[in-house]
Formats: C-alpha cells, structure tokens, sequence
C-alpha cells in the first residue's frame, strides 16, 4: 500500500513540494512434481524489494512538532517467502477424496524514514526505524466427490503474524517507540454442492477470515510519535449462496449471494498533514449480490457482463474524530454497485484479429464515516483492438487500448476522512 497520495497537494502552491519516487522488483520460481497418479507436490519461494520516497504537500509549520515524522517518507523494503504442498487423491464410499496440507512462511523487513520536507529540499531526520513483519501459515483442505449428486470441501488454516519496530529516532520529547505485538487465528471454511445435473450446481459455503493490520496501517498514532501497535486485526465470517448453470451449450450464467460480518474492521480515522491513521470500528457487515453471464452468440460474436451490488455499512455506533458515527451509515470509498460488460467481434475474414467495446458502470462512494458526501455513479466506455500472429512455434499478439472514450469527467477515487476536506481525486481522462 502507498503512503498518502501526493495528488493531496494544493494546485499551483509555492508552499507545497510533493511528488513520489518508487522502484520495486520481483522474481520468484514455482516448481511442481507428480510423485505418481494419485498425488503431487508443489514449492514456491520469491523475494522482491520496493523503494519509495515520497514529498508529502505539508507546510513547515506542521512539521516542526517534536512528534512529527516529517514530510518526505522513505521505505527501504524487502519481502521473501517461501511454500510447500502435498496433495493426494484416495477413494471414499462411491467417490474420491482430494487432500491437501501446505505450510507458507513469509517475512518483510523495511527501514522507514522521515525528513522535513523544506520547500521540496530534504531536510533533517525526523523519523528512523526497522520495521519487520514474520508470517507463518498451516492448511489442510478436503475435497470430497460423495457421488453424482453432492461435493463437500472443508479446510482449516492456522495463521501466526509477528510485527516488531526497533526505533532509532530517540530525541526529547519523541521517546523509544520499540515494541513488538503478535497476532493468530485459526479458521476453518466449509461448503456444499449440489450437482442438479450436469450443467447446474448448487452450491454453499460459510468460512472464517482474518485480516491483520499492514505496515502501512500501523505507520502513524493518533497522538504521538512511532507506530500504532495497538490495532487489532480484523475477524469475519463470510457466507456465500451461488448457482453455476449452462443455459445453453454457447451461454453460462453465475448468481451469487453473499454476506459478511466482520469485527474489529480496520477503518481510516483520520487522514491529515500526510499521515492516514487506521483504528479500529467495530462491527461492520458486508451482503451483495453477483450475476455473470456469458455467451458466444454467433461464431463471430461473443458477450460478457457482470453486475454487483454491495451493501457495506457500520453495524455498531462509534466515535470517530469528534463526531459520532451511526449505525447503519455507509462504510467510505467502497462503490455501491459495479457492472462491467463487453461485445467482442472476431471476423472470420480478418483472422487473428478482435474488437472488443466495454462498458463500465461505478456507483457511489461516500467520503467519510458520516456520510456527508458521495460521488455521483458514471458509465465509461473502452475500446480494444487485437491482433495475433502464429509464426512458427511463436505466437505474436499486438493490444491497443482506449480507455474512457467520450472523455468523462468523474471521480476515480476519493481519500477518506480527509481531514481538510479534499476528498475527491479524478480519474484519468481519455
């Protein structure tokens, strides 16, 4: 995740110096291996690194609190992980069981640093710290084939994250923000399908979920200096009703039912002077619905369209900054409803090439906890052309793209609970 965006500066200001540097690469090499015709085993391991140095528009004045962390950040991060998984095959009763057991091991180290930012000039230190962040991940999953008629998969993962901060900025008035905080879960998930006939299933499934605050949501205090360790991760429960059906041997369509409850949700209090702080809002709930059809209407003509709702509100009352927040009220920069649609032509005369017309509709978004504003929902329209070629043992494919073709203004994003008020950022035009 970015630090706050430099687009928050104020136009055409000789009082602002903002911009951002990053530089970030990634390799990784997965393996896979069928020990016979019942089983296999798979390993990954990765490493990358991501640099950052980002001029935050704030003013001197805002700056020279012995607490501030400046406003240049600088990330020095690294990340590795590596995994492994055995799955087998056994009969059961009238059918098979697939099993699987994995272990994932991840860690990041990152050196955080802060500078005055002087009319766009580094200044002195105002922030220095290593951050480090280990993960270790257990699962076992059962896909059991009962018979013709019914499916059942199950699993559980048992998850243990450790975060520590060993700080090096110790001045008067800006203590020793060391600190370590350790989190764990285990959840299980479950789900049922049933096999209607051989185009349609129906199907359920209800798991748990855990998300733990990242770095860069534990970056800033409300008050104070050093990192906020007391966030708490998020703990959901997540249920799904969906059904899968061919209407046809050239059409598909998917529905989708769903509703998640989280505690504990990890929301943005505040977001002001370069610094987004992160608390935690209790109860929130999640429920929607998803439709996707797809068709291949003719050997030239093909469609796809998804649509969603998403009703995400506050389920609990709360405090936030000053005000109260009510239940029920809209949770910020989450859009209400999506739908995205094409119309590919693939001419038999004009081998190798497609055309394809999208349509994306976004809904609202509100801006803060309150509700006090929203975006106004818009369409766009994309246009992309291919080409392919088959040269041999090579495939060759050419893309052009046109992303918002009539030009429309409207808000692509919008930085929540700012605390000056700036809410909305534009999106890209043609």
């Amino acid at each position: 995740q970015m630090e706050a965006d430099p687009r928050q500066a104020v136009a055409n200001s000789t009082l602002y110096h903002a911009g951002k540097d990053v530089s970030q690469a990634q390799v990784g090499l997965l393996a896979e291996h069928r020990l016979d015709g019942h089983s296999d085993i798979s390993a990954r391991v990765y490493t990358g690194q991501r640099d950052l140095d980002n001029r935050l528009s704030i003013p001197l004045a805002a700056q020279t609190s012995p607490t501030s962390a400046g406003g240049v950040v600088q990330l020095d991060r690294r990340y590795d992980g590596a995994g492994l998984r055995y799955a087998r095959s056994l009969p059961a009763g009238r059918g098979q069981v697939r099993l699987g057991v994995g272990l994932d091991v991840e860690r990041m180290r990152e050196h955080r640093r802060g500078f005055v930012n002087d009319l766009g000039q580094l200044g002195e230190l105002k922030r220095d710290e290593n951050d480090r962040v280990d993960s270790t991940g257990v699962y076992a999953q059962a896909d059991w084939a009962i018979d013709e008629d019914w499916s059942v998969v199950a699993g559980l993962r048992a998850n243990r994250v450790r975060f520590g901060v060993v700080d090096g900025y110790i001045r008067p008035g800006n203590p020793d923000d060391s600190g370590r905080v350790r989190f764990s879960a285990t959840n299980p998930v479950i789900g049922l399908t049933r096999h209607l006939n051989a185009d349609t299933n129906l199907y359920a499934n209800i798991g748990k979920g855990f998300e733990t605050p990242t770095l860069t949501e534990i970056a800033y205090t409300p008050d104070g200096s050093g990192p906020n360790l007391g966030l708490k991760p998020a703990r959901s429960t997540h249920a799904e009703l969906g059904l899968k059906t061919r209407l046809s041997q050239a059409q598909r369509l998917d529905v989708a039912l769903f509703h998640i409850g989280t505690s504990d949700e990890i929301v943005v209090a505040s977001s002001s002077g370069g610094r987004t702080v992160y608390a935690n809002a209790g109860k929130t709930r999640r429920s929607g619905i998803e439709v996707t059809h797809s068709a291949q209407w003719t050997p030239e003509w093909r469609s796809y369209l998804a649509f969603s709702t998403l009703d995400a509100t506050f389920a609990d009352a709360f405090g936030s900054g000053v005000a109260a927040v009510a239940r029920g009220n809209r949770i910020p920069g989450i859009l209400n409803r999506s739908l995205f649609g094409e119309l590919a032509w693939q001419p038999r005369a004009w081998a190798g090439f497609t055309a394809v017309l999208e349509v994306v509709h976004r809904g609202s978004m509100v801006v803060d906890d309150l509700n006090s504003d929203r975006t106004a929902a818009a369409t766009l329209f994309n246009l992309r052309l291919g080409w392919q070629q088959m040269l041999g043992a090579w495939t060759l494919r050419e893309t052009l793209r046109v992303d918002n073709l009539a030009d429309k203004a409207y808000v692509g994003s919008v930085i929540a609970n700012d605390g000056n008020r700036r809410f909305f950022e534009p999106a890209p035009g043609r």
